[in-house]
């Protein structure tokens, strides 16, 4: 099957400059994956650096950015019929890291799956070392984990979805965040559909952020996280308008 690996960013290229040729070089997949940056107003160089490296680029206007409107961007150009989301500063860690992570989707009930995650070296953050130590600490070689019924924690910078299903039910772009895990639990509450945790299926990824700020990202999320459990919010909506997108490929 083929598969697309959808990168959002902005001002990133130093990442970029690692996560597309570790992509490139990713083993255990039939064909290539096709690669689509979806970029919010770089300055950097990382537009002319995909381009170069033979990405397909999306170019938003910086005002248009939120995580859900991005993702969604990526996937409605996606010919894949698996989409992978992927943040601007995750890192593959390994060269099976997509094809761990897409494997579980030769099981024809699986909606999505998301993987570990390392912390960078040198990274300082307290809180984010003891969320890590919480969230992702199941060993690499550890047994993926099928979940149906109800969504875990989801890590949406290291997740793939079935395309066609987020055509049905695209990422709700009211939702500032935890828009991954309203995906998730959208289809893992009617038990028809099932979600697979894949610890090998690791990215390099982290926030080096003071202590406040990280504790209300993080309890943001959760907080967000219980509404969408509740059905308070994350229900979907009518798809808007697609906003005027610029397309760049590599000549």
């Amino acid at each position: 099957m083929l598969v697309s690996v959808v990168i959002i960013t902005k001002n990133q290229r130093s990442f970029l400059e690692q996560t597309l040729p570790r992509i490139t070089g990713q083993r255990g997949l039939l064909q290539p994956p096709e690669v689509i940056v979806v970029d919010s107003g770089s300055t950097d160089g990382a537009c002319a650096f995909a381009l170069q490296q033979g990405a397909r680029l999306i170019c938003l206007k910086p005002h248009e950015f939120g995580y859900a409107h991005a993702h969604n961007a990526g996937a409605a150009v996606a010919t894949g019929e698996i989409v992978v989301r992927l943040s601007g500063d995750a890192i593959p860690a390994n060269r099976d890291w997509l094809s761990s992570l897409v494997a579980p989707f030769a099981d024809a009930s699986v909606a999505c799956t998301w993987g570990g995650q390392s912390l960078p070296a040198g990274l300082h953050s307290a809180w984010e070392r003891w969320s890590q130590h919480l969230l992702h600490k199941e060993p690499r070689d550890a047994a993926p984990v099928r979940i149906m019924g109800r969504a875990r924690t989801i890590l949406g910078s290291n997740m793939a979805v079935r395309r066609r299903l987020w055509k049905a039910h695209p990422y709700d772009e009211r939702l500032a965040q935890a828009e991954d895990y309203a995906w998730a639990h959208h289809w893992l509450k009617t038990g028809a559909w099932a979600g697979v945790f894949v610890p090998g299926a690791v990215v390099v990824h982290g926030h080096d952020e003071p202590l406040f700020p990280a504790m209300r990202r993080s309890l943001t999320q959760s907080a967000l996280q219980g509404l969408i459990l509740a059905g308070l919010i994350g229900r979907g909506a009518p798809p808007r308008p697609d906003p005027p997108l610029v397309s760049l490929t590599r000549t």
